[in-house]
């Protein structure tokens, strides 16, 4: 049997193992993180009419106009609009500052991996640091419950008391990847009011309480699309000049020099809108698959197609319920895809394991970037924990494990008129030998 609305929308009432119907709501109080977005305004909504006293929460990250260039998504433009939502909702509101946590879970790790050539999990760093910050708002103000406008559900095994992080009823918006990192303790506080509900559910509840979507304007705006030279400027601001010094983008396969850069903060692996510098676009079809540190070197190949069926990971983290004692069947969601790819996991010890894939990826998964690991496809599936890429490709015949991509197609022999340096020649096949065999990175 759903709930209904006063406007007549109806919401189905969550299944006999969902976290919420396991607590008894008389006076408790729940903290909502609230942003603006319509989402986390209709949460605050449905706990209210649930019978909790609900309490609203905004933080603000940073106030810095760098910052605010520089992570768009997360700023909130003004605060008052969020409190007329509570207001308007009849909640308490208090506005908390987490620029610390933002410096210490987000801006440090993150300037840190682009200076080292490396991808960095941002979006999953930020949940970890939103989830710290309603945390300690939550223990100051004696709330019973955190919750969020996520689209993801918790659950609990009453047989072994343990708390689950399951794929929300609607897949399309699934955002069960972003909150992997919860611990137990975390979960077993966290109330998600949208984990039967839909998007559309949503929209249209927010649309009849007559809620406003003050973040609609961070929409269209993207991360990935910011000015270089605004980053830039920014990044210098952080990181001593030492540090930050130009080279070359070069072509892996045949180590023609295409361009010059002003410093490989400016890249990440995977990028594909490659510029080099004084905004000189290079081709569209070049993507990064290596930053060489020590030479300030950032390399590139063109219309490549990878081949990854393993994938080595790092900083595991696993459900307490698995048996790792054996190899384990699941599925493998990259962090900001869609998809979930069919694996088998063997875990090395408790913090690294390796997963041989069902299907090759044509893809490219750089280093550093996160995996979520799940139990099955489809929704109300469980999340078996998390780790992040160490290495990505084929498993090697003599049994070392290696990034793979294709080599360069090989010609039949020299143009009549082409000449090429024999010890040119040998460097040349060196590479692409590495190429055929993985040896990149």
């Amino acid at each position: 049997m759903g709930k209904t609305s006063p406007q007549g929308y109806t919401f189905p009432m969550t299944n006999e193992t969902n976290q919420t119907q396991t607590k008894n709501l008389a006076k408790q109080t729940v903290l909502v993180g609230m942003t603006g977005k319509i989402s986390s305004s209709v949460t605050a909504y449905l706990l209210k009419k649930q019978g909790y006293r609900v309490i609203g929460v905004c933080v603000l990250w940073f106030d810095d106009p760098a910052q605010i260039q520089n992570y768009p998504q997360w700023h909130i433009p003004d605060i008052n609009e969020v409190k007329k939502v509570c207001d308007q909702l009849d909640i308490e509101f208090y506005g908390v500052q987490g620029k610390d946590v933002f410096q210490a879970y987000i801006e440090e790790p993150y300037l840190s991996a682009r200076l080292m050539g490396k991808a960095f999990a941002l979006n999953c760093s930020f949940h970890q640091a939103l989830f710290r910050v309603l945390q300690e708002k939550s223990l100051k103000v004696k709330a019973d419950f955190i919750s969020t406008g996520h689209f993801a559900k918790i659950t609990k095994n009453q047989s072994t008391q343990k708390y689950n992080l399951m794929t929300a009823n609607d897949l399309k918006n699934d955002q069960s990847h972003l909150l992997a990192r919860l611990d137990q303790s975390m979960l077993a506080r966290l109330d998600l009011p949208l984990a039967e509900v839909s998007a559309v559910q949503v929209k249209k509840l927010g649309d009849a309480l007559g809620l406003v979507d003050t973040a609609k304007v961070k929409k269209s705006l993207r991360y990935e699309t910011r000015e270089m030279a605004a980053f830039d400027e920014y990044f210098r601001t952080r990181v001593a000049n030492t540090f930050l010094k130009e080279g070359q983008i070069v072509n892996w396969i045949d180590q023609e020099v295409l361009g010059e850069h002003s410093g490989i903060h400016l890249y990440t692996l995977g990028q594909t809108s490659v510029v080099g510098k004084d905004n000189l676009q290079l081709d569209a079809h070049l993507q990064i698959i290596n930053i060489d540190t020590n030479a300030h070197a950032v390399y590139v190949v063109k219309d490549t197609e990878f081949q990854i069926d393993h994938l080595l990971l790092d900083q595991v983290r696993l459900d307490p319920e698995l048996n790792l004692a054996r190899p384990i069947e699941l599925f493998v969601k990259v962090n900001g895809d869609e998809r979930k790819f069919q694996g088998l996991m063997m875990v090395k010890n408790s913090f690294k394991a390796m997963i041989e894939l069902k299907e090759k990826l044509s893809f490219f998964l750089p280093p550093g970037e996160q995996v979520c690991l799940y139990q099955k496809e489809g929704s109300s599936s469980k999340v078996l924990g998390f780790g992040v890429i160490q290495k990505a490709g084929c498993f090697h015949p003599l049994g070392s494990f290696l990034p793979t991509i294709p080599s360069k197609p090989q010609k039949d022999g020299p143009d009549e008129d082409e000449y090429e340096d024999p010890q040119v020649a040998k460097e040349r096949k060196q590479r692409e030998d590495q190429l055929k065999t993985g040896i990149l990175f």
